[in-house]
């Protein structure tokens, strides 16, 4: 039974390594947000895509007062809106496309919210 407990770390560790070796070349280490193009993002799989989005946004607002809060109908819109703008500029920096979506929706809804 012994042997069996080693075995299963090794099986465990196969398994959890298993969805890293589908990401290719972005599997190979760290994803370097600060130097990734949209084209890049675009490349990156469908699932890991949001997470980044995610994650530059989060880093980018995190003083914010309301940086806990979830609004997931929010988050795929502003995802819509980063993938079209990712789509038509390709070459540009993620990072810097994230935040001009980000900016851009910002006005948008200080404006809405004036005219109320």
């Amino acid at each position: 039974m012994r042997m069996w407990n080693g075995h299963r770390w090794w099986v465990a560790v196969a398994l959890l390594a298993l969805p890293l070796a589908a990401w290719g070349e972005e599997a190979q280490g760290p994803i370097d947000l600060k130097q990734l193009s949209c084209g890049g993002f675009r490349k990156l799989p469908e699932d890991i895509q949001p997470l980044v989005a995610a994650w530059v946004h989060g880093y980018t607002r995190g003083t914010t007062s309301n940086a806990w809060l979830l609004d997931v109908a929010r988050v795929r819109s502003f995802l819509a809106d980063l993938d079209a703008a990712c789509d038509a500029t390709p070459g540009a920096s993620f990072r810097y496309k994230l935040l001009e979506v980000s900016k851009t929706r910002q006005a948008a809804e200080k404006a809405a919210n004036k005219k109320k």
